[in-house]
């Protein structure tokens, strides 16, 4: 929508705390995987503009939001 993005995609439940999950290269407490630099890059430019960026798992869709 005009005020809002949200992007969702299915995968593995991550044991990562919703809070923590953008920042960098932060691992599963399962998985040796770590979940990157993508949403850690995504949070940096939403903190530059003013915008919201929320994370929700609905089993199973990992949903991120982006509220401009």
């Amino acid at each position: 929508s005009p005020r809002q993005l949200s992007i969702s995609d299915t995968g593995l439940p991550h044991d990562v705390d919703p809070e923590d999950r953008c920042e960098r290269f932060k691992k599963d407490k399962v998985s040796s995987d770590s979940l990157g630099l993508g949403l850690s890059i995504v949070k940096s430019i939403c903190e530059r503009y003013g915008y919201d960026i929320n994370y929700m798992y609905t089993d199973p869709l990992h949903i991120t939001i982006i509220n401009f």
